[in-house]
């Protein structure tokens, strides 16, 4: 029983888990699509991992090592993407560029205190709607990929992105 991912090459992706309404059996977490599929070459990643609560690592940066971290690894059957992301690439599906790892609720934990319970149950989700925000002050939090596993904090008001199918941005986090 191996609690350490050797198969892991090092990109970093934030993400987080998402209610799923209840449906039994799985897990979701939601994370840009460019973290799932590759637009470019046209392939899923392989060998994904996720690490919930990785600000309280005790690891300097993402290693593979799921023994220190608090809630351990935990590994993703599949991913999914729109089929708008694997059609066009990059910047024209960019309106996309969202995604969702499914991950099972046995047998996909590593690491710190082998948890029988299911991702959703020991981390927690948030909900999630696709309904059109309004244009209001917002918060938002994610990981630095240059500053790994710092967490980050943005507020600002959302502003209107014609240029992507009219999708809403915090112009200035830089997430």
């Amino acid at each position: 029983d191996d609690q350490t991912l050797q198969t892991w090459g090092g990109y970093v992706c934030s993400a987080t888990v998402v209610n799923d309404q209840g449906t039994a059996g799985r897990s979701l977490i939601i994370t840009a699509a460019h973290c799932v599929y590759d637009d470019v070459n046209k392939v899923f990643a392989r060998n994904a991992f996720f690490v919930p609560d990785q600000a309280d690592t005790t690891g300097t940066r993402t290693d593979g090592n799921c023994n220190n971290d608090p809630m351990g690894c935990w590994v993703p059957s599949f991913g999914v993407v729109d089929v708008e992301w694997t059609n066009k690439t990059f910047p024209d599906n960019i309106a996309w560029d969202y995604g969702f790892y499914v991950i099972p609720d046995t047998g996909a934990h590593y690491g710190t205190a082998t948890s029988s319970e299911a991702l959703d149950a020991v981390a927690g989700p948030l909900d999630l709607s696709f309904d059109q925000p309004p244009a209001a002050y917002t918060q938002a939090l994610g990981y630095s990929y240059s500053e790994d596993p710092k967490l980050m904090y943005c507020a600002d008001t959302l502003t209107e992105e014609p240029l992507y199918h009219d999708n809403w941005w915090l112009d200035s986090c830089g997430l």
